[in-house]
C-alpha cells in the first residue's frame, strides 16, 4: 500500500493578549508584511476595550501602515487595553501566503 498525504493549511489567525493602556487609546497605526497574493484574504482588527468581556473590533484592514482613529470611547472593564486580531485566508490565491510580522503603535 502506498498512502499519499498533502498537508494544506488554508488559514491563520491569532488575538494577541491585552495591551495595557493608561488612558482610553484613541488612534494606533498598524502595519504588516508578508506576501498575500491576489485571492488571500488580510483581515486585521483593532479595539481599545480589549479588556471587555465583549470588545469592540474595529475592521483596519484597508487602513494598514495608516492612522486609525478609533470609533469606540466605551468601556465595561476596569481599565483600558488595545487589542488586536489577524485573520489570514489562502483564498483562492494558488501558491505560498505567509505573514511576516506586525507592528502595532497605539496611543
Amino acid at each position: 500500500r502506498t498512502w499519499l498525504f498533502t498537508k494544506a493549511v488554508n488559514a491563520l489567525s491569532f488575538t494577541i493578549s491585552p495591551l495595557r493602556a493608561d488612558a482610553m487609546p484613541d488612534r494606533c497605526v498598524v502595519s504588516a508584511a508578508g506576501y498575500f497574493p491576489n485571492g488571500s484574504i488580510l483581515k486585521i482588527e483593532v479595539c481599545n476595550n480589549a479588556n471587555d468581556v465583549t470588545p469592540s473590533w474595529e475592521d483596519i484592514s484597508d487602513s494598514l501602515g495608516k492612522k486609525y482613529f478609533f470609533k469606540n470611547a466605551a468601556k465595561t472593564a476596569a481599565a483600558w487595553a488595545f487589542g488586536l486580531r489577524c485573520t489570514l485566508t489562502r483564498g483562492t490565491a494558488v501558491g505560498d501566503v505567509w505573514l511576516d510580522y506586525i507592528t502595532i503603535n497605539y496611543r
